[in-house]
Order: C-alpha cells, then structure tokens, then sequence
C-alpha cells in the first residue's frame, strides 16, 4: 500500500540518469514553496546533487548548514556555533518558503529527531515536502570522503552511516513522497 508513495524515477538522458535530476518533473517547481529534504551520509553525494537540481530552475535556493557555519564561524567544520547556525538556518527555511522558492535542505539528516523537526517547521509553509534518501554504500562515502577538501572522520561517517540504516525516512515522518537514491 505504501509503494504508491515512494516515486521511481524515469531518466530521459545519460547526465540526468546519472544525478537522478527528473525530481525536477515530479515537482510543481513553477509555483514554489516546494521542500526537498536531503538525506544520506557524508559522502553520499548530497552537495552535487543539490547543486545540479539548483542549475536545473533559479527558482530553488540550497540551505546548508555547512555553509552557514562557513559564514557564521569561518570554519564549516567548526561546531562551537551550532545554535547560531540552526537558528539562521531554521530562519532561512521558513522565509525562503514563504517567498515562494522551492528550497534544498542540503544536511546529512540521518537521526529521526532532526527530520521531525524541519518537518514540524515548515508545516502549513510548503506545497510538498520531498526526501531524496541516498544509498551510497559505506565504501563509496569514505572513498569520495578522501578526495574531497573537507574530509569528515571515517567514524563519524561510519556513525552516521549505520545511523540511517537502523532508521531510514518513512512516509510516516510527512514526506509526500521518499526518492531512494
């Protein structure tokens, strides 16, 4: 019954297949306040894909706490400012929304409680809220994870990683719609 809910995707070229890029068809992206959660550890791919599906229409806008906390603390790895980080990037969310933008919430979101939370925040704000999961496999995360210039800890990957296996978005959580990825 729950199958309805979870979208496979159907790719018209190579580059698209590759990105997973046809969201963009299952969204009414011309009006806004649309939400698409991104889930998946470090490494997965998340950035990337954000950055594609943003190129796609200028009418989506990427929140990432890793950038806020580059602009806040000058160090996105630097944590100290956590409270001022979420709190700009909660702001962020709600008006980007009430603009009418279509926004990307480019975060890991691998624990329930945090998912719950942007959820409950933006009820009443969006049109739909999306969550793109991505199931790169551990192996992967820590090899993409190497060649990147802001490497995570091979731990908190692994963490984060086995995290979002033991519990992974459900429809339940108030997705419209779960893309696995």
């Amino acid at each position: 019954m729950l199958q309805k809910h979870y979208l496979k995707l159907k790719y018209r070229d190579k580059e698209r297949r590759k990105m997973g890029i046809d969201i963009l068809s299952k969204i009414d992206h011309e009006y806004g306040g649309n939400l698409v959660m991104l889930v998946g550890p470090p490494g997965s791919g998340k950035s990337t894909f954000a950055e594609e599906l943003a190129k796609e229409d200028p009418n989506w806008i990427i929140i990432s706490p890793d950038v806020i906390r580059g602009e806040i603390a000058g160090d996105i790895h630097d944590q100290s400012k956590n409270t001022l980080v979420f709190a700009r990037v909660y702001d962020d969310l709600v008006s980007s929304l009430e603009s009418g933008f279509n926004v990307i919430y480019d975060a890991t979101n691998c624990r329930t409680p945090y998912r719950y939370k942007i959820i409950d925040m933006v009820q009443g704000k969006v049109d739909k809220i999306f969550c793109v999961v991505f199931t790169t496999n551990i192996s992967e995360c820590l090899r993409r994870n190497e060649e990147r210039d802001r490497v995570v800890p091979e731990d908190v990957i692994e963490r984060m990683y086995f995290t979002l296996r033991k519990h992974p978005p459900t429809i339940f959580e108030g997705y419209d719609a779960i893309i696995r990825k």
